[in-house]
């Protein structure tokens, strides 16, 4: 048996299912292998759907019994498959025990209310444009915006974890460019030493030739007669 602070989330996965790309959950074999398919059921009452992490963390295998404690709260829930998350959570979410929205109100003695709502964009491939990351930035703020509108300020915030990411990765990309000038500058200062250097031995020859063919008696025009 093995134990750990995990994170339980409690999901509608009918309502997400047909509210179009909501992220996916893919199944993993017993070696944790990406079987092709997806999880498109929901877990009754008393099972749950667990990450790949979560398996490797407590040991556990489908059929399996997870014993969740949380305060004063205790929950007995059967695993009933394991998958590896597609875009349904963030990368750090990556140890997770999901249940239905039903059975997490009811564990948790909040029957008829939920923490948050979470969203995607129609159509992000009018929205999301990686040549214009300011565009993308100023398109989600004003969805944001719209949203928060709606909503009573003093009750409801809009968090957009996307538009994070994409400023931390607008950062990374200037200190990507930063770079790539700096090294292309250098690498234009040795290119323009080594030519120089090249040119200046090449000149330093010629005029030690020309100083010993007119020590030896030849003439002005002699070097440039035997050039020619």
């Amino acid at each position: 048996d093995s134990n750990g602070s995990l994170q339980v989330y409690g999901i509608d996965f009918l309502k997400e299912a047909s509210n179009g790309e909501m992220g996916y959950l893919n199944l993993v074999d017993q070696n944790g292998t990406l079987t092709g398919s997806n999880y498109v059921a929901e877990p009754n009452m008393g099972e749950c759907v667990i990450l790949w992490k979560v398996a490797e963390l407590l040991n556990v295998s489908i059929g399996d019994l997870i014993h969740i404690n949380y305060q004063q709260y205790s929950l007995d829930v059967e695993v009933v498959a394991i998958c590896e998350q597609d875009l349904k959570f963030t990368e750090l979410e990556n140890a997770l025990i999901i249940i239905n929205l039903e059975q997490a109100q009811s564990f948790m003695q909040r029957e008829g209310e939920i923490n948050l709502i979470m969203g995607t964009i129609k159509n992000p491939q009018s929205i999301y444009v990686v040549s214009d990351i300011d565009f993308t930035k100023r398109q989600i703020r004003e969805i944001g915006t719209r949203i928060q509108q709606r909503l009573d300020p003093n009750a409801y915030t809009v968090a957009m974890p996307k538009l994070q990411e994409i400023s931390a990765q607008q950062f990374m990309l200037m200190g990507m460019t930063i770079i790539f000038w700096f090294i292309t500058i250098i690498s234009m200062l040795i290119t323009g030493i080594l030519i120089n250097s090249i040119l200046s031995t090449s000149t330093e020859e010629r005029i030690r030739e020309y100083g010993i063919l007119r020590v030896v008696g030849g003439k002005k025009m002699f070097p440039v007669k035997m050039v020619i």
